[in-house]
């Protein structure tokens, strides 16, 4: 059975058709087709490490088949851009929602700039009720659009970095100019809404504004421009399971260790005949035949413990 990773470009849309869910489905399809399955396509496997919303573009990172056990061991930061228009508030956040609130109110380019570092670190967010988290066994979108009431507790998440890009103002280029749009570039961990973000970045300016466009750069060490060159526009790209080297450091081991990992047995690191086992100072590491990577194990008290290893 074949397996192996993809890296989609996500288009954009309103409605269910414009969901990740169908855009895996619709991918499932044309890869399959592509890779000449022997399978019922109902038995092939495939999953992505981090949803986008309809409305949001971008990098999805996917697995098919064996390669999705390797889905949950994906480090999770990610990098978007976006940008959020003052003067407009939606019930999602973003233009898919319906529009609840307007205002003509705009903060200036200073106050905007100032407030920003407020949501670098670690912080505690709220997402919003359109999303798809689950509440008691059922996605939150589900529930709002059938005005059921429920709550949402906060979340801890970090903001590695945000970097204001651009803005687009009601008057000329002072940086007293009040901001219509802003346009931002945002590193973040897994399970951050850039939505309530725009939300919450605005009601601390005493503002209101919504996502009008979000579009995922990268996940980990994988770019966006990896489809988007200048050389060829590609919607996905197959590879193998050698992008796990991009996040842990690999182990180079023989193949009668690679056989006892994969009966589920241990490894003594004294054992391991490699230039780096008394360099040990990681918790995950992926570790490779010749070249071919075949999985990923934890070390843990001079101990290799097999996490997920390729058969």
């Amino acid at each position: 059975m074949k397996s192996f990773f993809i890296i989609a470009n996500k288009p954009s849309g309103f409605g269910p058709s414009f969901s990740s869910f169908s855009f895996l489905k619709n991918l499932k399809k044309k890869v399959c087709s592509e890779q000449e399955f022997e399978e019922n396509f109902n038995q092939i496997k495939i999953g992505h490490s981090g949803t986008l919303d309809a409305a949001a573009s971008g990098l999805m990172l996917c697995a098919v088949n064996e390669y999705t056990k390797f889905l949950p061991y994906i480090p999770s930061d990610k990098t978007y851009e976006f940008e959020m228009e003052f003067g407009k508030e939606t019930d999602s956040c973003d233009l898919e929602g319906s529009v609840i609130k307007t205002c003509s109110k705009r903060p200036l380019y200073n106050d905007f700039v100032g407030i920003l570092k407020n949501f670098v670190g670690n912080i505690k967010q709220i997402p919003n009720k359109f999303s798809a988290l689950k509440i008691n066994g059922k996605k939150a979108y589900e529930l709002a659009r059938n005005n059921i009431d429920f709550e949402i507790k906060p979340r801890d998440c970090t903001v590695y970095s945000i970097i204001l890009k651009n803005v687009t103002s009601s008057n000329n280029n002072s940086n007293n100019n009040y901001i219509d749009k802003a346009f931002i570039q945002i590193t973040c961990s897994s399970g951050f809404y850039i939505r309530t973000l725009a939300y919450d970045i605005a009601k601390e300016l005493g503002c209101i504004a919504c996502v009008s466009y979000l579009n995922r750069l990268q996940i980990g060490n994988f770019s966006l421009n990896q489809l988007k060159s200048e050389e060829y526009k590609k919607e996905y790209e197959i590879l193998n399971a050698n992008i796990l080297k991009n996040f842990y450091t690999n182990i180079a081991l023989e193949q009668d260790m690679i056989q006892k990992l994969q009966q589920g047995q241990r490894l003594k690191i004294s054992d391991i005949n490699n230039d780096i086992k008394n360099n040990f100072n990681e918790n995950i590491y992926c570790i490779s035949l010749e070249n071919r990577v075949c999985g990923l194990v934890k070390i843990q008290d001079s101990t290799m413990f097999p996490l997920k290893i390729l058969t």
